[in-house]
């Protein structure tokens, strides 16, 4: 009977951690995930594209030279000097208030600088105002080959949306394939979500960032064109 008692005790442990495992890893809805969908154009359809300012700086293509997986992945590199340049979608986060998600993306990088570039998540509240973000978990810098870049993101109150992509914030080139957006129970956070409830730009919270960032290093920002 006692054997009987631990064998049952040890089945619904290992169904309950295999439950609670699923509902951690549960997918939310992203769209063209692997970059496989064309819009006909050279980019990937439902990825928007943007830069800090001025003229084009960046090339975004669709990249058919040894992928992660499929025949693409998606490419961004910088041609010209500009702040930053990016490739995003956007995901309804409502129903995840007080939850944890999990960004992560297949990513291989050549002679990015040392401003970095690689995975970057934001947190939006109603009419677009920005309750926080995360550009340093998912850095990545120098030549590698593809390696997994990965952020955890909590969803503060008031969140509406989730913005995910990919950022080149110096020279060099950055190519991304399979994003996978998830809530997770990992308690492992990189950096935290830096809460910013007054910003309402995305140039607001880039130039703090950006300028604590240059001061450690000695230098300046690098001026709008």
């Amino acid at each position: 009977m006692q054997i009987y008692k631990i064998f049952a005790f040890c089945c619904s442990s290992a169904i309950a951690a295999l439950f609670a495992g699923q509902l951690a890893a549960q997918p939310l809805p992203i769209q063209n995930a692997n970059f496989e969908l064309s819009d006909g154009k050279g980019w990937a359809k439902d990825w928007e594209r943007l830069q800090h300012a001025g003229e084009p700086a960046y090339r975004f293509t669709l990249d058919e030279n040894k992928p992660f997986s499929g025949r693409y992945s998606g490419k961004i590199e910088q041609i010209a000097p500009q702040v930053f340049g990016l490739f995003k979608q956007r995901v309804d986060v409502r129903a995840h208030v007080g939850k944890r998600v999990s960004v992560r993306v297949n990513a291989k990088a050549q002679k990015v600088g040392d401003g970095g570039g690689g995975l970057y998540t934001r947190v939006d509240g109603a009419g677009d105002v920005i309750l926080g973000n995360d550009f340093e978990s998912g850095v990545t810098r120098g030549t590698h080959d593809w390696k997994a870049l990965r952020a955890v993101v909590e969803i503060p109150t008031h969140a509406v949306l989730l913005e995910f992509g990919i950022m080149l914030q110096d020279g060099g080139t950055i190519w991304a394939d399979e994003f996978l957006v998830e809530l997770t129970t990992d308690p492992v956070t990189k950096k935290p979500l830096v809460v910013n409830p007054d910003a309402i730009t995305f140039d607001s919270i880039y130039k703090n960032q950006a300028e604590e960032e240059e001061r450690r290093r000695g230098k300046s920002l690098p001026k709008k064109p």
